[in-house]
């Protein structure tokens, strides 16, 4: 046989074998569905291994065998990834816990952007409690009136928010997951309103810096308030022209605003990566994200031997931001995320070796980053 006659033949064989890759997962779904109705684990360790033994007794060309154990590692892999799909979609909170009805915690009113994140995370099968500022949201959390809390990290344009960095430090709080939202402001008005209207602009603090090249040369009167939702409702209320918010375009039809200006954020690309919090670690077997907070001898080289612990090791360092220890000028905590799960031996004996060294340290939690 010549080249284009073997490769005619594995297009022939390819084709058979999407055919049955998909058959799999549509028995896959149906495996997915019975695990949601039974609260099962997507992971079973010793089904998977008698899958793999079991493959191999099939096996005829056992110099095969290494390529099929790899071959059949990976199909299980996307099945568990696919599953995983599938539950989200029926349940969104079914990896925390679902023998009952959670009660999240958020800050602001409906229509504010912690709202939002609450909602696309976990679902709207909840109890929500809102609050007016961080801290009680961590208490809550903290002495058990929440189960969660959803609580806004950092942001793309603007960076960390520094109190919220120094909260889960401090309180015995731990990160269960993240979420990244896609954030638009828009200058939201009196419906009969106009640009040339506006006197007074009312928002949260981090749309007002988000939005800092749109409001610079505008000669407004800034109201930071506890939440963009609050804000559009104290304009709806107000029943004044003069009056404007910052926030987004799901405020607007909740208090019957009208937008005067889209899109008024710096960058286009505005993301707000919102934490879970929780009381409790809840490491579960696809957490692949590691978040830590540690403070050095203030030293030359200190920061470089953290760093050098993953890198000789291979582990990936997804970011690092530093924040002042107010109480020591000059001094700062380090905040850093690396690709992994704690039951990794080498990421155990990474975490292990850098925690000797510091003068403070706390694993802040091992959860799931956030696809798209």
């Amino acid at each position: 046989m010549d080249i284009n006659e073997l490769r005619k033949e594995i297009d022939s064989i390819d084709k058979e074998i999407v055919k049955l890759f998909e058959k799999r997962m549509k028995i896959v779904t149906g495996i997915a569905e019975y695990k949601l109705e039974n609260n099962m684990e997507i992971f079973d360790k010793g089904r998977e291994e008698v899958l793999l033994e079991k493959v191999d007794l099939y096996l005829e060309n056992k110099e095969l065998s290494e390529y099929l154990r790899l071959f059949f590692e990976n199909l299980m892999a996307l099945s568990k990834d696919y599953q995983k799909k599938k539950i989200k979609e029926k349940s969104p909170t079914f990896f925390f816990n679902n023998n009952k009805k959670l009660t999240i915690a958020y800050l602001g009113i409906p229509g504010s952007y912690s709202y939002e994140a609450m909602n696309n995370y976990f679902g709207e099968n909840i109890n929500q409690k809102n609050f007016n500022n961080f801290n009680l949201i961590f208490q809550a959390v903290e002495n058990g009136e929440v189960d969660y809390g959803v609580i806004p990290f950092e942001n793309s344009s603007t960076g960390a928010i520094k109190d919220n960095f120094d909260l889960i430090r401090e309180k015995n709080l731990f990160i269960v997951g993240e979420y990244l939202l896609k954030v638009d402001h828009n200058l939201l008005g009196h419906k009969d309103a106009k640009l040339e209207d506006i006197k007074e602009v009312y928002s949260h603090p981090q749309p007002f810096e988000q939005s800092s090249y749109f409001l610079q040369d505008k000669n407004w009167s800034h109201f930071p308030q506890t939440s963009t939702a609050e804000s559009a409702k104290l304009v709806a209320s107000s029943n004044s022209l003069e009056k404007g918010a910052i926030g987004s375009k799901e405020l607007s039809r909740l208090y019957n605003l009208k937008i005067l200006i889209e899109n008024i954020n710096n960058s286009n690309s505005n993301y707000t990566r919102f934490i879970i919090v929780s009381k409790e670690k809840e490491i579960k077997e696809n957490a692949n994200k590691i978040s830590i907070a540690f403070s050095t001898l203030h030293k030359a080289g200190e920061l470089f031997g953290i760093i050098a612990e993953f890198a000789q090791r291979g582990i990936n360092m997804l970011s690092i931001k530093s924040l002042p220890i107010l109480e020591k000028p000059w001094e700062h905590y380090f905040y850093i995320d690396i690709s992994g799960n704690i039951n990794d031996s080498k990421i155990e004996e990474a975490l292990r070796s850098i925690e000797s060294k510091c003068n403070f340290f706390k694993m802040l939690g091992n959860y799931e980053a956030w696809e798209e």
